[in-house]
């Protein structure tokens, strides 16, 4: 039963003060985080931006990246076997030196098939898409 209650934590956080709201002057943060819903709740997304796995979130929970200016492309895809058949969904940007971005992750579920989906949203919608 631990392993079941295990795999529902994801490597992100619930805490807002743990992850810093400041982007540093010379790169761009960018903040990932999972709608506080219990669809889907025992899986955890990937997150992937620029190709490189950079966390699996479990429900309200979120990561923050800091990454270079310039292009970049963030991603969700399954965080496991068990969730074959689901999609992902992916966005590009363009991030400036001292900017925050923000993105939402959550699953879209339709009659016999569901998608992770990811959408930027701004700071407020962030934290309020976590509550």
């Amino acid at each position: 039963m631990f392993s079941v209650l295990a795999s529902c934590a994801g490597t992100g956080t619930k805490n807002y003060s743990s992850i810093g709201m400041e982007a540093p002057s010379d790169q761009a943060a960018v903040f990932v985080g999972r709608k506080s819903r219990y669809v889907a709740s025992a899986a955890l997304p990937k997150v992937i931006l620029d190709g490189q796995e950079v966390a699996k979130l479990g429900i309200g929970e979120m990561e923050r990246i800091n990454v270079s200016a310039g292009a970049h492309k963030i991603q969700t895809k399954i965080g496991n076997v068990l969730q074959l058949g689901i999609g992902g969904d992916a966005t590009s940007f363009v991030a400036e030196k001292g900017k925050k971005y923000f993105f939402i992750i959550d699953y879209d579920q339709k009659l016999f098939s569901g998608q992770w989906t990811i959408m930027e949203t701004t700071e407020s919608g962030f934290q309020g898409s976590l509550n």
